[in-house]
C-alpha cells in the first residue's frame, strides 16, 4: 500500500513538473513573439528597449498600416497584443499563477498591453524583459527567426543633437550663396539687420566635399575665402539712382575703383569667377572679367533667349562651369518657364542647342560639362537633363510617401542618382503625438518610386531637435542638407554622398 501511495505521488509530482515545464516553454516562445514583434532584431550592446522603441517610432509608418485595405490592429504596436494575450494566459490559467515571480511579470504584461510606453512608465517594456529574467523565462527577440515570425518595423537612424553640433551661426534668416572659383567649396552668407553678419565655408577633407564648415563674423575677418577659393576681379552694382541699370566694379592697388558701364538693354547680369554673364535685348553673352583696368574680354554670343523676365542659374564643377537662363511665358503657365543652358570648359563658352520646359521650381545641380534641372510635382520627380549636344526630359513613376509632407520636397540630382528630400510628419503611436522628421528618398530615377525612405534627423522626442526648415546644396557629388530650428544657435548641417550615406559636417575650430 505504501508503494502504491508513494507511486501515485511520484506521478502527481511528474505530472506537475510537466505541466510547469510546458507553461514554462509555452511562456518563453509568447514573449519572445512580444519582443520581436516590439524590437526586430535583438539589442545591440548598451542598447536600451526604449532607446529602439524611440528609433522604430521615428521610422514610420509601415506601408502595411497606410493601406486603405489595413486593420488598425495590423499595425505596429497594436499588432503585439496577441502575444501578449497569449503570455497571459499561460501565467494566469496554469501552475505559474501561485509564482511570486510570474505574477509580478504577468502585472507588467497586462499594462503593456494598455500601452507599452505609458507617460509615467516610458521604460515599460525594458522593465518587462528584466522581469521576464527574473521569471527564469528570458525573451530576447532571435538572431535568425523563422520567415513566419511577426517582426517590428526597421529602426530609423537618424542622427541625433547630440551628434550634429550646431554651426557657430547667430542668424536665422535664409543664407545667400557667394559665388566663387573653387567648385569643391560652398561659400554662404548669413545676413540679419539685428546682429553681425556672418559666412560658412564648407569645404572638402581628404577628397570628400563639403565635409567641413568654418564660419565667422565678416566685421571681426574671421571668415577669409577657403584655401582655393579666389576673390572675383570686382563686384557688380545698380547705377545711382537707376535700379535698371548696372555697372562693374573692380578694385584697383592703391587708385579709384574702375567702372564699366554695362549697356542699358541689360536686363539681368551676374559675375561667375572671372566670367560676366548678361542677357540684353533677348540675348545672352558672356565675357571675361581680368582684374584691374585690364580691358574686358570680346564678348561671346550664346544665342537667342525666348521669354520674359530672365533669371541666371549657376552650378560648378572642377571641369566646367554650367549657366542656365530661366525666362516665363504666359503661355506656358504659372508653373513653367523656359531654359536655355550653355556651359564653359577649358576656356571656352558651348550653349546647348534648342531649349527646354522646366518647372519655375527646379533646381539645377551639374556633373562634368551637363547639368540637370529637377523638381517633384504631383507625386513625380522629373529631370531635364542638358550637356553639350541635346536636352533630354525623363520623369518617375508616380510616387506613393507614407508620411505627409511639412513643406516643399527638395528634389536634385546627385551622382546620376534622384533625391527627393523635405520635413516629414508620421504618426507617433508610442508618444501619441506626431513624429517630426527630416527624411530623404535616394535611388535612380527609374527606381525612385519604390525606394526606401531614410530618417536624417528627427524631433527631440526622438534625439533630434526642432527643424522649422531645410534647405539643401549639391557639389562635386555631394549634397549639404542645411536644417534650420530654433535655438540660439539655429543651423545644424549633414553630408549626404552620392550613395546615400550622411554624416555629420565637420566644425573647423
Amino acid at each position: 500500500m505504501v508503494v502504491l501511495v508513494a507511486l501515485a505521488l511520484a506521478v502527481m509530482v511528474a505530472r506537475r513538473a510537466h505541466r510547469r515545464r510546458s507553461a514554462v516553454q509555452a511562456l518563453k516562445a509568447a514573449l519572445v513573439g512580444y519582443s520581436e514583434c516590439m524590437l526586430g532584431a535583438p539589442l545591440a550592446e548598451g542598447e536600451t528597449a526604449t532607446a529602439r522603441l524611440r528609433r522604430i517610432e521615428a521610422g514610420l509608418p509601415e506601408r502595411v498600416a497606410t493601406s486603405e485595405t489595413a486593420s488598425p490592429d495590423d499595425a505596429w504596436p497594436l499588432r503585439c497584443r496577441f502575444d501578449l494575450d497569449r503570455a497571459h494566459a499561460e501565467i494566469a490559467g496554469g501552475p505559474l499563477a501561485r509564482e511570486q515571480a510570474p505574477a509580478r511579470l504577468d502585472a507588467l504584461i497586462l499594462r503593456a498591453r494598455v500601452d507599452p510606453a505609458p507617460a509615467d512608465a516610458p521604460d515599460l517594456v525594458d522593465d518587462l524583459l528584466r522581469a521576464a529574467v527574473l521569471a527564469s523565462v528570458p525573451a530576447s527577440p532571435r538572431r535568425y527567426p523563422p520567415a513566419t515570425a511577426r517582426l517590428a518595423p526597421p529602426p530609423a537612424s537618424p542622427l541625433t543633437a547630440t551628434q550634429l553640433t550646431p554651426l557657430p551661426v547667430r542668424v536665422s534668416s535664409s543664407p545667400d550663396e557667394i559665388p566663387g572659383t573653387d567648385a569643391r567649396v560652398l561659400r554662404l552668407s548669413f545676413f540679419d539687420p539685428r546682429v553681425s553678419p556672418w559666412t560658412c565655408s564648407f569645404t572638402p577633407v581628404r577628397g570628400e566635399a563639403l565635409r567641413e564648415a568654418r564660419c565667422g563674423e565678416l566685421e571681426r575677418g574671421t571668415a577669409a575665402p577657403a584655401p582655393g577659393d579666389a576673390a572675383p576681379p570686382g563686384h557688380l552694382r545698380t547705377q545711382r539712382g537707376r535700379f535698371d541699370r548696372f555697372e562693374l566694379v573692380r578694385p584697383v592697388p592703391d587708385a579709384e575703383p574702375h567702372v564699366d558701364y554695362l549697356p542699358s538693354s541689360t536686363s539681368t547680369v551676374a559675375l561667375y569667377g572671372d566670367q560676366l554673364v548678361w542677357v540684353a535685348a533677348h540675348r545672352w553673352y558672356a565675357r571675361t572679367v581680368p582684374p584691374g583696368r585690364a580691358p574686358l574680354g570680346p564678348p561671346v554670343d550664346l544665342g537667342e533667349v525666348a521669354g520674359e523676365s530672365p533669371e541666371l542659374q549657376r552650378c560648378q564643377t572642377t571641369t566646367a562651369s554650367v549657366v542656365g537662363v530661366k525666362t516665363f511665358d504666359d503661355a506656358l503657365g504659372g508653373r513653367r518657364s523656359w531654359r536655355v543652358m550653355a556651359a564653359r570648359e577649358d576656356g571656352t563658352w558651348r550653349r546647348t542647342p534648342g531649349r527646354a520646359v522646366v518647372d519655375v521650381g527646379a533646381t539645377l545641380t551639374c556633373e562634368g560639362h551637363a547639368g540637370t534641372w529637377s523638381w517633384f510635382d504631383r507625386r513625380v520627380v522629373t529631370q531635364v537633363r542638358c550637356n553639350a549636344d541635346r536636352c533630354e526630359t525623363h520623369a518617375s513613376e508616380r510616387m506613393t510617401l507614407p508620411w505627409d509632407v511639412g513643406g516643399p520636397l527638395y528634389a536634385a540630382d546627385l551622382g546620376g542618382r534622384a533625391l527627393v528630400l523635405g520635413l516629414g510628419a508620421t504618426p507617433g503611436p508610442l508618444t501619441g503625438k506626431t513624429v517630426a522628421s527630416v527624411r530623404m528618398r535616394m535611388a535612380p530615377l527609374a527606381a525612385i518610386s519604390h525606394a526606401a525612405d531614410v530618417v536624417l534627423f528627427a524631433d527631440q522626442a526622438h534625439d533630434g531637435a526642432v527643424v522649422a526648415d531645410v534647405t539643401v546644396y549639391v557639389r562635386d557629388g555631394a549634397a549639404l542638407v542645411l536644417l534650420r530650428g530654433d535655438d540660439p544657435l539655429p543651423y545644424r548641417a549633414v553630408r549626404v554622398d552620392g550613395l546615400g550615406n550622411f554624416v555629420p559636417v565637420t566644425i573647423a575650430e
